[in-house]
């Protein structure tokens, strides 16, 4: 892996730099000694340092700074720290950032189609769905367009990571989420949980640990990053794999601009570490950390993983049926999206394609919870 040079600013930093921070967000250019031009680009991120996700990131930063000879930089600000993760797209688009990193669920109304995302059962493979909307993005013009209408760059797209459950009791069974009151963001999740008899609840990440210990909620629905960051461990000791699979993206963009004024040769730096980040390399710097997550957790005395077998995952989705499916095609239609059912189709396709060889496969909270079973 490559060493994390890119700049960081945290909340703190940014909070202390105070002016001199915002000054620099925007994209600047000038000459080194040799007349190339260089470039400094600010990053609006809501992610967490030491996570699977924002790992990824910096290895694309990286690749870019490495490969352009330190001709492109970038000032990285983690955590919500230059702009609110609800407000990082638009950051982008009004040039208070030239990058932005979040979750296109986060403002669905830009987004409908890469909500496809939440729709469930649709495979736990972290590489086969990042493929997939790489290839929607390169060849379907209706995807492509909601961020270029935007004045946005797509990067990548990829799985925030295989959905987990964390549950005060333990969960062997879709009846066992009978008048639960859990914790969970993204369509398809809430209808899943409805067709179980849960209760979903609308929380912020950084609202779960409390709603637990307060009793507002009985689990979460999230993934391998919350019983680590979020210290989840301490106030829930069962997670389950219902072999639900993902549930939200995280989408990277540059904006138009910040793009268009890098010359050619800088243009086909980025353009190739963008290839890479999406061929497969970012997600095996995504799971190399995620295996990192099962180590603490294969730590903690008090903690159960475990993963549904087959039949019980069938039961699941039985319950669930084609309902997060049909809402998400009359919600993508009704934002304008002129063929929905097309680009779902495509999507679907791309996931068999990508997911073709059980040798490409990477499911880390799979592998996390054979690790367990084995131990």
């Amino acid at each position: 892996m490559l060493s994390k040079k890119s700049t960081r600013l945290t909340a703190a930093a940014f909070m202390l730099t105070g002016g001199l921070a915002l000054a620099s967000c925007s994209s600047g250019s000038a000459a080194d000694d040799s007349g190339e031009s260089t470039h400094t680009f600010s990053v609006a991120s809501f992610l967490i340092d030491e996570t699977p996700n924002a790992d990824m990131v910096h290895w694309f930063l990286d690749t870019v700074t490495e490969k352009s000879d330190g001709r492109i930089t970038f000032d990285y600000f983690a955590a919500e720290s230059l702009c609110p993760a609800g407000e990082i797209v638009q950051c982008v688009t009004d040039g208070r950032a030239d990058m932005g990193i979040v979750p296109p669920t986060y403002t669905p109304d830009k987004f409908p189609l890469q909500n496809l995302a939440a729709l469930p059962f649709m495979t736990d493979d972290n590489q086969a769905m990042m493929a997939a909307f790489h290839q929607l993005d390169e060849g379907n013009p209706q995807f492509t367009a909601e961020s270029s209408n935007l004045g946005l760059h797509n990067l990548g797209y990829w799985s925030a990571g295989a959905s987990i459950f964390g549950t005060k009791t333990e969960i062997a069974e879709p009846d066992d989420f009978d008048g639960l009151r859990v914790r969970a963001v993204g369509d398809g999740l809430l209808s899943a949980l409805e067709a179980v008899g849960a209760s979903p609840v609308a929380l912020t990440a950084g609202e779960m640990y409390e709603g637990v210990e307060r009793g507002v909620i009985d689990g979460v629905a999230n993934n391998l990053d919350a019983p680590i960051s979020y210290k989840l461990t301490e106030v829930l000791d069962n997670w389950t794999d219902t072999g639900y699979g993902h549930y939200i993206t995280i989408g990277m963009w540059m904006s138009q601009s910040a793009y268009d004024s890098l010359p050619a040769d800088l243009q086909k730096v980025v353009d190739e570490a963008e290839v890479a980040l999406n061929d497969g390399q970012g997600i095996s710097v995504f799971a190399e950390t995620a295996a990192t997550q099962c180590d603490y957790m294969l730590e903690q005395e008090n903690v159960t993983l475990t993963r549904w077998d087959d039949d019980t995952i069938d039961e699941f989705k039985e319950l669930t049926g084609d309902t997060a499916k049909k809402a998400w095609i009359e919600t993508a239609g009704a934002a304008g999206v002129e063929d929905p059912a097309a680009v779902l189709e495509a999507y679907e396709a791309a996931l068999t394609e990508f997911s073709s060889d059980p040798a490409d496969r990477v499911a880390p909270l799979a592998e996390c919870a054979q690790r367990f079973a084995d131990r």
